[in-house]
């Protein structure tokens, strides 16, 4: 045999000897590398399961946060809804309110209207009354005199003056001057 060959054949032979062990090697190797892996994906397992409960809690409180707002929102336009409902109410009782007024202003304008038409004319008939009085007994009012009422008027013929001073406190025109002038025209 061939030098070259013989030694191609003890290579064999000892890679062939070797196979075993080389192949244990392989699969003490391969072996760690798949505990490398399950420890590796274990961890991820563990890591992504931790990153889940904490994504899930989180969800959750979004949830009950959303929740708490639509209940919120739906007090919101409930309230809302009422208030603007006595909004309107308020404002048809103000309506009502403003007609029943206008109602009144007209029916007490139009009583006070008859009331002045009534005042104007008993003023028209005691105008008149005085102004009768006055030419019967020819009346002359003394506007000089302060504080008193006074005059001149003709009774039975004659010039009679007249001179009515009020009590302190008193106003020139009042019940007890009118009756004392009054007994004076008599």
């Amino acid at each position: 045999m061939d030098a070259d060959l013989e030694r191609s054949l003890k290579a064999c032979d000892e890679v062939i000897r070797d196979l075993p062990n080389t192949i244990q090697e392989y699969l003490d190797k391969l072996n760690e590398d798949t505990a490398q892996i399950d420890q590796f994906l274990t961890i991820n397992k563990q890591q992504d399961s931790q990153k889940l409960k904490h994504l899930q809690l989180a969800l959750e409180q979004k949830e009950a946060e959303r929740k708490q707002m639509e209940e919120k929102i739906q007090a919101l336009e409930y309230e809302y809804n009422n208030t603007q409902a006595e909004i309107n109410a308020a404002y048809l009782r103000n309506e009502a309110q403003k007609e029943k007024i206008q109602s009144y202003d007209k029916q007490h304008a139009e009583e006070l209207q008859k009331i002045l038409e009534g005042e104007l004319e008993k003023i028209d008939h005691m105008t008149k009354e005085i102004s009768l009085y006055c030419n019967i007994t020819q009346l002359r009012w003394d506007f000089d005199k302060e504080d008193t009422i006074s005059g001149r008027i003709l009774k039975n013929n004659e010039s009679v003056e007249f001179s009515i001073k009020p009590s302190p406190g008193e106003d020139l025109i009042n019940f007890r001057t009118v009756n004392e002038l009054w007994k004076v025209l008599d």
